[in-house]
């Protein structure tokens, strides 16, 4: 499976991406996953000379799932009309109403079928709309969706976008900033959802990164002292101790140092997108 999976980043992200040997697609800037989605298609479509009725698979790489999701991912391929359903999203069947994620309410609660039309898509609620989209059977939005790719191309034609890879490079600044869901998906009413009931996270967040790995230090030359519910990791030449604080998050590396209450280490991101 691993020879259909594309690697895509930008520039910023060249020196701390894996090397998978030759990359066959590299983003100009970093843009928003919109941007990045056209410009990858594109790239399929026009430098990779893939067919129009291939299905492509958007997956984030912040995921922690099992090898069932993958199997269920490529089941779905054979399963799905798609000339009646141009998109298919993957919702998880939800642990609680948690308001960290978006949720994708079905048009129906029946899931003995292999997947059911959207009704509505509900971005991050607060803890009383959550319960509520609980109640009307509503699945985590988990970001995987599949679609042909005559599908985004015929997006770009419709909205005076190029087809063509190169071309639409030197149109990046035109591209929607905002998000995929947003710009494409919410256009269209007859898209379908798929449940997944398996294991399940999103590791977006250092504090969902040290719960998965089921550590509190990770790392060299760490020493620490009566800090009871922090988490640190050091991969710089640098020792470091921690003494006598509680429920941190303390993340050093050669590029730079956070130092954050857990519960608001994601405010960095806030930050970085300023620069």
């Amino acid at each position: 499976m691993t020879s259909s999976i594309l690697e895509v980043f930008g520039f910023g992200h060249l020196k701390t991406s894996p090397s998978w040997g030759e990359v066959p697609f590299l983003c100009p800037k970093i843009l928003t996953a919109q941007g990045l989605r056209l410009l990858q298609n594109a790239h399929l479509y026009t430098e990779q000379r893939l067919s129009q009725d291939e299905v492509i698979v958007f997956c984030p790489a912040d995921l922690y799932v099992d090898d069932t999701f993958f199997k269920e991912i490529q089941d779905l391929q054979s399963t799905v009309d798609w000339s009646h359903s141009p998109v298919v999203l993957v919702g998880v069947e939800p642990e609680a109403p948690l308001e960290k994620y978006g949720y994708i309410i079905p048009d129906s609660p029946d899931f003995s079928r292999k997947v059911n039309f959207v009704k509505q898509f509900v971005e991050k609620p607060d803890a009383e709309l959550a319960r509520a989209c609980l109640a009307r059977h509503a699945l985590w939005n988990s970001g995987v969706f599949m679609f042909s790719l005559g599908f985004i191309m015929q997006y770009l034609e419709d909205n005076g976008y190029p087809t063509q890879y190169k071309q639409l490079v030197q149109q990046y600044s035109r591209l929607p900033k905002i998000s995929f869901d947003y710009a494409v998906l919410e256009q269209y009413d007859n898209l379908v959802v798929a449940k997944y009931s398996g294991t399940w996270r999103d590791i977006g967040s250092w504090e969902q990164l040290m719960q998965v790995l089921e550590c509190t230090q990770i790392g060299t030359h760490i020493v620490t002292y009566q800090s009871e519910g922090s988490d640190v990791l050091n991969t710089s030449d640098l020792p470091m101790m921690v003494i006598g604080v509680s429920d941190l998050l303390i993340v050093a590396s050669n590029h730079g140092i956070l130092v954050a209450d857990k519960s608001k280490a994601d405010i960095v991101k806030m930050f970085l997108q300023q620069k």
